[in-house]
């Protein structure tokens, strides 16, 4: 019970405030949301929600150039 109320306080229940906020900052311009790995994955994470929301995510393609000496 210890754990399970923690995620509901400091992920689930954020989580789930967070989406109005999404949507209103995308519906004005493009935007990136970066946000921690631990908002991410199951049912109560960002993605299940904003897909639940109507919204389609795709992964960003991205590669890392060095510069070598």
């Amino acid at each position: 019970e210890g754990l399970s109320a923690y995620l509901d306080l400091f992920l689930y229940h954020r989580n789930a405030k967070w989406i109005p906020v999404i949507e209103e900052a995308i519906r004005k311009s493009p935007t990136l949301i970066a946000v921690g790995a631990a908002h991410l994955p199951g049912n109560k994470g960002l993605i299940q929600l904003l897909v639940k929301a109507g919204y389609q995510l795709r992964p960003m393609k991205h590669s890392i150039h060095q510069k070598t000496m």
